[in-house]
């Protein structure tokens, strides 16, 4: 019987030595954190137990991280575990300047030494890499012991992104180099896995320090490991509003919104780059090829319509444009870029380039139509561009479509070699009655011009078939 009470004994102690192990020797832990009135409460559970640790304000621990040498006045500090039918408890107090440790098992009170301060000792180490206890406090010894190398080497092993982030926020607060700067906004790229956590860190950081060309790539590298558009949005939107952000560091961060799959995020931060900054040749460049990428047509649209309105573009950016331009599928929305194109003012070699574009980009003849009439009612159109101009017109399938272009081109003051062009695209009108439309349209210049004009006019005229029609067409032309 006493050998059966002796074994029983042993493994009985087994157990409890067992869940006495250190916090992190579980392969499996979770952590809990909640809040209230100053109170911070965690609980943590794994293989050696349920834990559960409170504690209220200030609370500094020993250089070797396995002590609680101070809490500010009113503050206390608890930690509790149950396992296997056994449990634990600390329990640390202010009493005026002095600190009042209590330790006990079950109901009982134990001597703190050594056992009561032995068990802190084991546990406290993986707690305070796994909570934010005494973090401002280590944050200011570790730095002031080791420098940033050392924070970094810290950072690195603490547990939870909740954690991480509140470290990384209290290592910002430091007076920082640009290269420790660096260090901490690469770890904090690598180590928060929590898209919210290393947005509000960066954020964070932006909000305090700026961003200066010194620490641009590795901060806009964190903050392309943010996966949720949401979130990076935020973060990047919050950089482009800086007036520190330019150069090269502006096309990083326009390149940025290359990880940005949602179209109404990427749209809405290449629009509000556009509105915020002044951009030059490789900055569009950079906005128009992350462009490309959007696949909604409405979104894409949009920010070809905002660059329009708000930025100059030279020759170079203009090609670029009309090549972003030709990507957009739907009709409407391509008019309605060449529409906003054309209602300012271009040059004839400019102009040459959006009709030809619209000819090849808009199959729809009502919208190519409306893309046409519009610069003949903003644009002076002529040379070049009128060859492209008439080029576009034989691009309307509708004879009622190319008939309107072509009455409301008649208005235009032609040169003779014009109107030669806009006659030879009126033969192309199957439409008796919308050809002869056309060419009554266009006879009150043709009357005033050359041989030649007259005589492309009687060759459009015969494309028709109708003696009505003919009659009527003719007889607007002078002999």
């Amino acid at each position: 019987m006493n050998s059966m009470n002796n074994n029983y004994l042993s493994i009985l102690l087994l157990v409890i030595f067992m869940a006495s192990t250190s916090l992190a020797a579980g392969a499996q832990t979770s952590v809990k954190v909640s809040g209230a009135k100053g109170k911070s409460t965690y609980r943590i559970n794994n293989d050696e137990g349920d834990f559960k640790l409170e504690y209220e304000g200030e609370i500094q621990v020993s250089d070797n991280d396995k002590d609680i040498v101070a809490i500010s006045r009113g503050g206390f500090f608890e930690l509790s575990k149950s396992s296997f039918g056994a449990s634990r408890k600390i329990r640390i107090e202010t009493d005026g300047s002095q600190l009042i440790k209590k330790y006990f098992v079950g109901w009982s009170e134990k001597d703190w030494e050594p056992d009561g301060r032995d068990w802190l000792a084991e546990l406290l180490p993986d707690l305070v890499r796994s909570t934010t206890i005494a973090a401002r406090s280590r944050v200011d010894r570790i730095y002031r012991q080791g420098g940033a190398d050392a924070l970094v080497r810290e950072l690195s092993l603490l547990e939870g992104d909740y954690v991480r982030h509140t470290y990384f926020n209290l290592a910002f607060e430091k007076n920082l180099s640009a290269s420790d700067q660096n260090k901490l906004l690469k770890i904090a790229g690598e180590t928060v896995s929590s898209d919210h956590y290393l947005s509000q860190i960066l954020t964070g950081y932006f909000e305090r320090n700026g961003l200066s060309g010194a620490v641009s790539d590795n901060y806009l590298t964190a903050a392309d490991a943010i996966n949720s558009d949401h979130y990076k949005t935020n973060v990047l939107s919050t950089v482009a509003m800086s007036d520190a952000v330019k150069g090269q560091q502006l096309t990083r961060l326009i390149k940025g919104s290359n990880g940005i799959a949602s179209d109404h995020y990427k749209a809405n931060l290449l629009m509000e780059i556009i509105g915020q900054k002044k951009l030059d040749d490789n900055q569009i460049s950079a906005l128009l090829e992350e462009s490309n990428d959007i696949q909604s047509d409405h979104y894409s649209a949009n920010v070809l319509i905002k660059l329009l309105q708000e930025q100059d573009l030279s020759s170079s950016s203009m090609n670029s444009f009309l090549n972003t331009t030709g990507h957009i599928q739907s009709d409407h929305y391509a008019q309605n870029v060449y529409a906003e194109l054309l209602m300012k003012k271009r040059d004839n070699q400019t102009l040459a380039s959006v009709f030809s574009s619209a000819g090849r980009t808009v199959n729809s003849d009502h919208y190519l139509s409306q893309v046409l009439r519009i610069g003949l009612r903003y644009q002076d159109i002529s040379g070049p561009a009128m060859t492209e101009f008439i080029d576009a017109i034989s691009d309307i399938g509708s004879d009622h479509y190319a008939s309107e272009v072509i009455r409301e081109a008649a208005r235009m003051e032609l040169s003779e070699e014009d109107a030669i062009k806009l006659l030879q695209a009126s033969g192309n009108i199957s439409s008796d009655n919308y050809l002869s439309n056309s060419l009554v349209a266009l006879s009150g210049q043709v009357n005033r011009m050359g041989d030649n004009v007259k005589s492309a006019y009687r060759s459009a005229a015969k494309e028709i078939s109708s003696d009505t029609y003919y009659g009527r067409a003719m007889k607007a032309l002078d002999e």
